[in-house]
């Protein structure tokens, strides 16, 4: 899907430099909607650093397991399992229909600009969600390899997951909403890494939502003058549903979401 041109760079304002075309979620996770000339080369160096690192370090078994797009190389068809056998541990190699691929997921409070908290810097992780996006299940996997146990652990680098998280949301809320009223975002200032009160205008509202059919969803809400993003990555996964505030708006009209319980799911 292509929404109209924004014909300036929807991260700094910039309009004298050539103007790019922008995936609002990442070409590499699938991501269709495409937002025309609204990012400059200065600031797609950013964005793409950014999203570089959640997709190569967070998100590059799962991308293979899901077959997702790459455009320079292509995704791994071998992948790594770290089992436990007693107190030695080992890497065992399978091939991709054999792995039993999670992904895993940060879980936060909600935003602090909702509920009047946060932290000065940086932001609160409360907890963390497993999921299996493919390959045979775990247990059938284990007892083939003659052991009980498991580990899996993703790097997370810095806050370049929020900051991803962050231009999802700006992209998003442009497009749908337009420029007008949105070029002094926070946003703007978390992924140029400018800010580092994340947790202010980041956070989680249902941890375990109801499945949804679509690989990603994401939904705007406005409330008086607040104008905040859903976005749930995955969301055929019940995977938790990130609120990223966009614009802020008064006490009066502060818009208010449910918050839900940690459950496991492997």
């Amino acid at each position: 899907m292509k929404y109209a041109p924004i014909a300036e760079c929807i991260y700094c304002g910039t309009t004298q430099q050539p103007l790019t075309d922008e995936h609002i979620i990442a070409y590499a996770l699938g991501g269709d909607k495409i937002l025309p000339k609204s990012s400059c080369g200065t600031c797609q160096t950013v964005t793409s650093k950014v999203e570089r690192s959640v997709l190569r370090d967070m998100l590059l078994q799962v991308r293979a397991q899901l077959g997702l797009p790459s455009r320079k190389k292509s995704l791994p068809k071998i992948m790594p399992l770290v089992v436990h056998n007693g107190n030695e541990q080992s890497t065992v190699e399978l091939e991709k229909a054999n792995h039993p691929t999670m992904a895993t997921f940060l879980l936060y409070p909600m935003p602090g600009a909702l509920e009047g908290e946060a932290p000065e810097r940086g932001i609160n992780v409360i907890g963390t969600q497993l999921y299996q996006v493919g390959g045979p299940p775990l247990k059938q996997v284990l007892d083939a390899l003659g052991t009980k146990n498991a580990t899996f652990s993703e790097e997370f680098k810095g806050s370049e997951f929020e900051k991803m998280l962050a231009k999802i949301a700006l992209a998003y809320a442009v497009a749908e909403h337009g420029i007008d009223g949105l070029r002094e975002s926070p946003l703007q200032k978390i992924i140029q890494g400018e800010i580092d009160d994340v947790g202010k205008w980041i956070g989680c509202g249902l941890w375990h939502p109801e499945p949804n059919p679509n690989l990603h969803d994401l939904k705007l809400v406005e409330s008086g003058k607040w104008l905040v993003v859903s976005v749930r990555l995955f969301a055929h996964l019940r995977t938790p549903e990130y609120l990223v505030i966009v614009r802020v708006g008064g006490e009066t009209d502060r818009p208010t979401f449910p918050h839900g319980e940690l459950v496991v799911e492997v």
